[in-house]
């Protein structure tokens, strides 16, 4: 059984012990990687001594193109790019997302999802390059709620999005965007702190276990 990770102070705890946070990144493991591919890749993290996944739980806008499409809304493609119907999530993508998720705990490893890349955060830097359409506020609470349901049973880390730069000048967007996240839904207590490292003059050195 996966057990949770917990907040003790300023680190994570596992089974009543520090939890030293080793990811690797798969961002595009749900739109791009076959299942037998994301066994091969499992199965080499694990045996490397990773700890951690970090995937998006949505399409990222300058993924790798492959031949299957999938996306996790309805969808229109146009010239410019294609446009989300933010109010008819795909179940077909999200039950083979589901099924991924469980791969990553059977081999021990805690997924860490993303809820939103900066591509879905309406106002960010990014909005001149994306070629789909953020998410509306409306949706944020049906989504988030959406698939922290779906996932709460393998104990997932949430990062609430990446590569945001959010405006000074828009509180709006982070208060929104932090708002509908899954603490808010009773699943957790409490968010994670941002976790202090130690002064390099009296820290001692830690030993690695090499990843390549």
């Amino acid at each position: 059984m996966m057990v949770m990770l917990t907040v003790k102070q300023q680190h994570l705890e596992k089974d009543g012990r520090p939890f030293f946070y080793l990811a690797d990144t798969a961002w595009s493991a749900l739109t791009n990687a076959e299942l037998s591919d994301w066994e091969y890749y499992l199965t080499k993290r694990e045996s490397q001594g990773f700890n951690v996944i970090q995937i998006n739980l949505l399409r990222q806008w300058d993924a790798s193109p492959v031949a299957a499409k999938r996306e996790p809304f309805a969808v229109t493609y146009t010239e410019q790019g294609y446009v989300y119907d933010y109010q008819q999530l795909n179940e077909d993508y999200f039950a083979r997302a589901e099924k991924m998720i469980q791969m990553v705990v059977d081999y021990g490893m805690v997924p860490a999802l993303v809820l939103l890349w900066a591509n879905y955060v309406p106002g960010t830097w990014m909005k001149e390059l994306i070629h789909n359409n953020p998410m509306p506020f409306d949706q944020l609470h049906p989504y988030v709620e959406a698939v922290t349901r779906r996932f709460q049973k393998y104990h997932p880390l949430y990062l609430v999005s990446g590569d945001v730069n959010f405006p000074d000048d828009d509180p709006k967007t982070l208060g929104e965007i932090t708002r509908y996240t899954p603490r808010s839904y009773g699943f957790y207590a409490r968010p994670i702190p941002r976790l202090s490292l130690p002064s390099t003059s009296t820290a001692k050195a830690p030993t690695y276990r090499r990843a390549c």
